[in-house]
């Protein structure tokens, strides 16, 4: 059973902005502005797969509504996944939005784009 396992990713998205999301192929760039009105860009690497929901309707017990979570054996990965493909759910709690991404890995930027 999938189980939602908190993690501190190096941003929070409590209160922030409508994020925005662009896809080039294998990297995921997600961008938006945080609570302190600062901005963020977190570019995710060896995208698997990826999915906005504006109305969310399923939780993993322990998920939070305004953090980022790792999901442990989810059913969510695409077959053939390699091993170092991870499932993130990042949700957007002033929002109502969740991303989920399946990827080999994730870094904060400096630079926005």
């Amino acid at each position: 059973m999938p189980k939602a396992e908190q993690i501190d990713p190096g941003f929070t998205t409590a209160d922030a902005g409508h994020p925005s999301i662009t896809y080039t192929p294998g990297n995921l760039q997600l961008c938006f502005v945080d609570w302190r009105e600062l901005p963020v860009t977190v570019i995710f690497r060896d995208i698997c797969r990826f999915e906005w929901s504006a109305e969310p309707d399923d939780y993993f017990d322990g998920e939070p509504d305004d953090g980022t979570c790792v999901v442990r054996k989810s059913g969510w990965l695409p077959r053939g996944a390699g091993a170092n493909c991870k499932h993130y759910r990042i949700n957007f709690n002033a929002s109502g939005g969740r991303l989920d991404v399946a990827c080999g890995s994730f870094v904060l930027s400096t630079e926005i784009s």
